[in-house]
């Protein structure tokens, strides 16, 4: 399975923003800071990518050690070859904790770990 590329979604009404950016000061992709937005806003990660779809079992996924709600995977509407799995909605209790690993489980073989950085 090939690593996931996150990207996040905010409700009620939805909007992506990308999870990462590029540092010309570093030269590479960092984590961007995401913002869980006020109360009663709703917020998912949404993971890109391969060798996900038809699992013969269970599909979990933790987000820093913690399980999330999964939905998914699912072929993608409209990339050809590319699954989709939608975290969340993410707990408020992930405010403030900075980079954290996200792995995801399909038939209990872990995805590549994934960075996403929590304001």
């Amino acid at each position: 399975m090939a690593s996931p590329s996150p990207s996040m979604t905010r409700g009620p009404i939805p909007g992506m923003e990308p999870t990462f950016e590029f540092s010309a000061a570093e030269g590479r992709f960092v984590t961007k800071p995401i913002d869980m937005g006020s109360q009663g806003q709703q917020v998912f990660l949404i993971l890109f990518g391969t060798g996900m779809r038809k699992p013969t079992g269970v599909v979990r996924a933790t987000i820093d050690g913690e399980q999330v709600a999964v939905n998914g995977p699912l072929a993608h509407a409209f990339l050809i070859g590319i699954d989709q799995v939608n975290l969340g909605a993410l707990s408020r209790n992930f405010i403030g904790r900075g980079e954290v690993d996200v792995i995801v489980f399909v038939d209990d073989k872990p995805s590549n770990t994934v960075k996403f950085n929590i304001r």
